[in-house]
């Protein structure tokens, strides 16, 4: 301080206009957020029109606190509406219970004033959401007041499908991890990856492939791929499989394959 305010005096300024003191300046830029976040939220109000329904979303996520180098827990909640989209904040948590969960998304919509305007709500399907009881969607509602249209997570749905097809062609397992995938991934540095062969050089994998399922394949791949992708993991996979598809004669596909 005693450098800034030498500096200034040396430049011609008046020190007693200057406020150096480091509490003054973290209440003013306190203030500076707290009138900068009215503002968007007034003006966001003001762009919806009356009559505007929101689905709600939310998922949590382990981060680093802003203050120390400890983890904490935060949920990330946002709207979407008339396909645009809006991030609302991303509260901590003291524990991911769903009373927790529900109680921040509700009190993350009441700052931005837009409870009654939300209709459905998205999320992930685990026991701290879907639970009939002190899940976090049950106490929303009751919160609300009223029943909301649930859209659970379809990502997390498919793989409840995927997971039944595993168990059936593999040991059902209770830890957290696969202990073939983990054996996998702990070999793979010592795999050598210049050299592969395609699965067509394998004879049962070449059974069951016939070149009117390629040709399915390639054909659907290339009409998904003229939509528009909200998540670009959609797109990124049709582009993967196009480039492992096999022609008949054994060579890679890569026709009119582009990657950014």
């Amino acid at each position: 301080m005693h450098i800034l305010m030498a500096t200034a005096e040396a430049l011609g300024h008046c020190t007693s206009d200057l406020v150096v003191n480091r509490s003054t300046l973290h209440r003013l830029r306190e203030e500076h957020r707290r009138k900068e976040t009215q503002r968007i939220q007034e003006s966001f109000i003001d762009k919806l029109s009356d009559t505007q329904a929101m689905v709600v979303h939310w998922d949590g996520k382990v981060l680093p606190d802003l203050i120390g180098k400890i983890k904490v827990e935060r949920i990330a909640v946002l709207v979407s509406y008339n396909g645009e989209s809006k991030f609302l904040g991303a509260p901590k948590l003291i524990s991911a219970t769903g009373e927790n969960i529900a109680t921040a998304v509700f009190d993350t919509l009441s700052k931005w004033n837009i409870l009654d305007r939300v209709e459905g709500m998205s999320f992930d399907t685990t026991s701290t959401n879907t639970g009939p009881t002190n899940g976090a969607c049950a106490q929303l509602q009751r919160m609300l007041g009223r029943n909301l249209l649930t859209l659970p997570c379809r990502h997390h749905i498919l793989e409840i499908y995927l997971r039944s097809v595993f168990d059936l062609h593999f040991k059902v397992t209770q830890a957290p991890e696969v202990s073939i995938f983990e054996r996998f991934a702990k070999a793979w540095p010592n795999i050598d990856t210049s050299s592969f062969k395609s699965g067509l050089d394998c004879e049962d994998i070449k059974s069951h492939i016939s070149d009117g399922i390629c040709n399915d394949i390639k054909q659907f791949c290339h009409s998904q791929l003229q939509k528009t992708f909200v998540r670009a993991d959609y797109e990124e996979f049709l582009r993967l499989v196009l480039t492992c598809t096999l022609d008949v004669k054994g060579d890679i596909f890569l026709e009119n394959i582009s990657f950014s």
